[in-house]
């Protein structure tokens, strides 16, 4: 069983070099295949780069990357004016998370560091600064002014009487324009991407370097790439 995530890319040789290639996967069930589409010799054979590649785990955590951006993309592409506001704000905070999951820790995989990703860039890492606090202080946490509540007691001015309701929360919550928002956050996550995109094909030349000597019989003594179907309940490898 051999594959990558759906409608995403690998990397394939050009020349001295080496460059992304968009394919899609598709899953033959019956077979307990991924078949693979794409501009890919016929008689080709994929084989797994070596666990112990210094570049191998750099190289899957920049496409899972790839992958999450490009998905948030997708969600924040589907908000319109003339979907209510409640789709549009769901739409937005998936696009959102997408994003940032990228920048934090995670046991699965290595973040990306916004001061390397924007160093071209300040302008970028304030507007991607801006989201940033936005998910972790109002989406994440109730941390900051997006959301104000008070608190209060219903006095009667009624002789006889103390109360004239019960112990009372007002709440209000700021309301943003969430297709200008998502139109803003979708520049910032292009520019990600552009990154991301420059990062694997430099990592995909440092691993095609480490093996461009070696005979073609021998690499193909080394281990069929394989991949698990994924699910909520396999473990991650």
């Amino acid at each position: 069983m051999v594959g990558y995530s759906r409608k995403k890319t690998i990397l394939g040789m050009e020349g001295a070099g080496v460059i992304m290639i968009n394919y899609d996967v598709k899953i033959d069930k019956e077979n307990h295949r991924f078949v693979i589409d794409g501009p890919i010799g016929d008689n080709s054979i994929p084989i797994e780069i070596p666990k112990d590649n210094p570049f191998r785990e750099r190289f899957i955590d920049l496409f899972l990357h790839k992958a999450d951006i490009e998905r948030g993309v997708d969600f924040l592409q589907c908000i319109s004016n003339d979907k209510s506001i409640t789709v549009n704000e769901g739409l937005f905070i998936a696009g959102l998370n997408n994003c940032m999951k990228c920048f934090k820790y995670s046991n699965a995989r290595n973040k990306l560091v916004k001061q390397q990703v924007f160093a071209q860039s300040e302008e970028m890492l304030k507007r991607f600064l801006e989201f940033e606090q936005m998910r972790d202080k109002h989406y994440d946490h109730d941390e900051n002014g997006m959301l104000q509540a008070v608190a209060f007691l219903l006095i009667s001015k009624d002789e006889g009487h103390v109360f004239s309701g019960p112990p009372s929360v007002v709440w209000n919550r700021a309301q943003l324009n969430y297709y200008l928002a998502g139109q803003k956050l979708q520049e910032i996550m292009c520019y990600i991407l552009q990154y991301i995109e420059k990062e694997i094909d430099i990592v995909g030349n440092q691993i095609a370097e480490n093996y461009k000597y070696y005979f073609k019989g021998e690499l193909l003594k080394w281990s069929n790439a394989q991949i698990i179907l994924a699910s909520d309940t396999a473990k991650r490898k």
